[in-house]
């Protein structure tokens, strides 16, 4: 996997992945408490006849947090944001090579508990009192360096499913 970063308060570097997971994993800040959009791309081949043997696929992201769109081979197949993760792709695949483009949009939450502990550079000013993670606590008061990040960007497994298309009648 490869990882392009966006962001207006300043983007870590291009990463290759191994594998996909939370950014909140990496031990570099600015990608653990990174707040912008993450664009992996990915590429993969099918052998040929592969996709004859199913009358649709679909690719499933596994989990991702918040919003992610996904495109293979330059065709646009959604945007998802809720489980399951998944896309009809059957379209857009082909024998041999394919490549999978996935943006990931992260929220600000993480960013604010980053710059509240000093981590990376502040960049961000709220009147925002409460989080997901901070319910009830006057987050005012500097509490945003108390919460831990929220798990973010895209986490997998990432798989392509080929489904049998019954009618019912």
């Amino acid at each position: 996997w490869t990882v392009d970063f966006a962001s207006p308060a300043g983007s870590p570097a291009h990463l290759l992945l191994p594998r996909v997971g939370p950014w909140t994993q990496s031990v570099a800040p600015e990608i653990k408490y990174f707040a912008g959009t993450a664009k992996y791309r990915r590429t993969f081949a099918l052998p040929e006849g592969w996709r004859t043997h199913a009358q649709r696929v679909d690719l499933d992201l596994g989990r991702l947090w918040a919003i992610g769109e996904v495109a293979v081979n330059g065709q646009p197949l959604g945007i998802v944001w809720t489980p399951p993760f998944r896309v009809d792709c059957t379209a857009a695949l082909r024998d041999g090579a394919n490549e999978l483009v996935v943006e990931v949009v992260g929220t600000w939450h993480n960013r604010l508990v980053g710059e509240a502990r000093g981590a990376v550079p502040r960049w961000t000013k709220t009147n925002v009192t409460q989080s997901q993670r901070g319910v009830g606590q006057d987050l005012q008061s500097g509490a945003w360096k108390s919460l831990d990040p929220i798990d973010a960007g895209l986490f997998g497994p990432v798989r392509l499913i080929p489904l049998a298309v019954q009618p019912v009648e």
